[in-house]
C-alpha cells in the first residue's frame, strides 16, 4: 500500500532560513521525495515543522489528493514499481507537456533516423505551427477541434511572416495561402505530430493518460485530389537527352541528373546525392531514403546499371560535395529544368517527372503490368504485404521493365526531327 504525506527536514535549512516543503512517498517499506515550489520559515512552523499557514496547507492537500485519486487508479499493477519509480510517474503525471517541444524532437528524431526528407516536411510544418500560435510554447491540451480548424483557415489565407537573418535582423515575408492539397499536407503531419506525443506519454501499462483530448478523432482531413500527372511525353523525353546545353552550366546538371533517374527506374536526387548506394556485380543496390524507415526490408532495391547510366553515375558520384544540402541540390536540379522545359512546352519540369514519366512510359507505352511497374519504383502493394515475406526478388523483372522503356526511348531518339533538339548553349 503507497501512502502521501508532507515532510520537511531539519538539516535541509536553507542559508535564507527557510525550509523547501517535500511530498513523501511511501511504498514497499522504500521512500521517495517530491520537491514543491513551496519555502517556509521558521514562523509559518510549528515546533514539529508542522506547516502552520492555512493557504500553504489547502494548495497542498490538492496536490495530495490528486496524487492518492491516481494511485488508487494503478490496483495491482502498483506491485509492479517502487517507490521511486511511482514517484516519476506522479511527478510525470502532473507535469505540463509542451506541444510545440514535442514536435521539435519529433523532427529532429527523423533527421537522425536518415530521413531527412520526412524531417524537412515535418519541419516546415513545425514551424508554420509557431507562426499560427505566434509563441514557442503550446500545451497539448490546447490543441482542440476549434484550434485544428482555425489552424486550416490560416493557411488559406496570405500570412505576413518575420523570419530572422544571418546577421540578427528580422526580414518581412509575404505567404500566400496554401492550396488544399498543401493544406491537408500540413494537416497530415499536425495530426502525427500529436498521436505520436499521446502514444509517447501516455502509460497504457500503468493506466496513465497524461493527454486526454483527442481532437483529431473529431476532425477529418480534407482528402487529397487528384493533381495534374506530372509525366512527359516520349518526345519530350528524347528532346531533353538529345539536347545540346552550356558544358558545367546547371542546364548540364539538370538535364544529366534527370536522365539518370529516368534510367535509374526513377532514382530519387536524395539517394544520388547521399551516396547510400553501391555499385556490385553491374548494378545499383540501395535503400531508398524515402521508405526504408517504414518497411521490413528497408526498401532495398537492385538495379541494373546500363552503359547511359554508368557514365552519368561516375560524372556525380561526388554531388554531395558540390552542394551543402540536398535542397540545394534540389534547387539547383529544378532551375536547370525550368529552363529546359520551355523548350519542350513544359515550363512546370521538376525532376520527380522523370519517375513519373518512367512509370507511365512503362505502363501505358510498353503494356508493363502494374505489379512489376511498382516493383521497378520501389513499391509495395499493402494487399499483397504478407504474401511478399514469402516471395524471393525477383531483380530480372524489374531489368525487363527497364530494358523496355529504354528501348522505346532509344528508338524515338533515332527518329527525333533535328528541327526538336533544343540549343541550350545561351540560357
Amino acid at each position: 500500500m503507497a501512502t502521501i504525506g508532507v515532510r520537511i527536514f531539519q538539516h535541509h535549512k536553507k542559508k535564507d532560513g527557510t525550509y523547501n516543503v517535500k511530498i513523501s512517498v511511501c511504498h514497499k517499506r522504500e521512500m521517495a521525495y517530491i520537491r514543491t515550489t513551496h519555502y517556509l520559515s521558521h514562523r509559518k512552523l510549528n515546533s514539529d515543522l508542522s506547516i502552520k499557514s492555512y493557504v500553504v496547507n489547502r494548495a497542498l492537500f490538492k496536490v495530495l489528493d490528486d496524487y492518492r485519486e491516481m494511485i488508487s487508479m494503478f490496483d495491482d499493477r502498483l506491485e509492479m514499481i517502487n517507490a521511486k519509480e511511482l514517484r516519476d510517474l506522479l511527478v510525470d503525471n502532473f507535469k505540463s507537456i509542451d506541444f510545440l517541444s514535442y514536435c521539435k524532437a519529433y523532427v529532429v528524431k527523423l533527421a537522425h533516423s536518415d530521413r531527412k526528407e520526412s524531417a524537412s516536411n515535418y519541419r516546415t510544418c513545425y514551424y508554420s505551427l509557431i507562426d499560427f500560435f505566434n509563441r514557442e510554447h503550446v500545451g497539448f491540451n490546447e490543441i482542440t477541434v476549434n484550434t485544428i480548424e482555425e489552424y486550416q483557415s490560416y493557411l488559406k489565407k496570405e500570412r505576413i511572416l518575420f523570419r530572422q537573418s544571418r546577421d540578427g535582423s528580422l526580414n518581412k515575408m509575404v505567404s500566400p495561402g496554401l492550396s488544399d492539397n498543401s493544406i491537408s499536407g500540413y494537416l497530415i503531419h499536425f495530426k502525427a505530430f500529436f498521436n505520436s506525443g499521446r502514444k509517447y506519454y501516455n502509460n497504457n501499462s500503468y493506466g496513465i493518460t497524461r493527454i486526454k483530448n483527442t481532437p483529431f478523432d473529431y476532425f477529418k482531413i480534407p482528402a487529397r485530389k487528384d493533381t495534374k500527372k506530372r509525366s512527359l511525353t516520349i518526345e519530350q523525353v528524347a528532346c531533353i537527352k538529345n539536347c545540346e546545353v552550356a558544358p558545367g552550366s546547371i542546364a548540364e546538371l539538370a538535364k544529366d541528373l534527370f536522365m539518370l533517374s529516368f534510367y535509374l527506374c526513377g532514382m530519387n536526387a536524395v539517394d544520388l546525392y547521399a551516396y547510400n548506394y553501391e555499385v556490385r556485380n553491374g548494378r545499383v543496390e540501395y535503400d531508398r531514403s524515402k521508405t526504408k524507415g517504414k518497411r521490413k526490408d528497408n526498401a532495398f532495391i537492385s538495379i541494373k546499371l546500363i552503359p547511359a547510366a554508368k557514365i552519368l553515375l561516375n560524372r556525380y558520384k561526388d554531388i554531395n560535395k558540390r552542394y551543402k544540402t540536398v535542397n540545394n541540390l534540389n534547387k539547383a536540379i529544378n532551375k536547370g529544368l525550368k529552363r529546359i522545359g520551355k523548350n519542350i512546352e513544359c515550363p512546370e519540369l521538376t525532376f520527380y517527372a522523370a519517375r513519373h514519366t518512367f512509370a507511365s512510359l512503362a505502363r501505358n507505352s510498353c503494356r508493363i503490368s502494374k505489379d512489376d511497374v511498382a516493383a521497378a519504383l520501389n513499391h509495395v502493394d499493402q494487399t499483397l504485404r504478407v504474401t511478399d515475406i514469402y516471395i524471393a526478388k525477383d531483380w530480372s523483372i524489374i531489368d525487363r521493365v527497364q530494358r523496355s522503356v529504354v528501348k522505346h526511348l532509344n528508338q524515338h531518339s533515332k527518329i527525333l526531327p533535328t528541327s526538336a533538339i533544343q540549343n541550350y548553349y545561351n540560357i
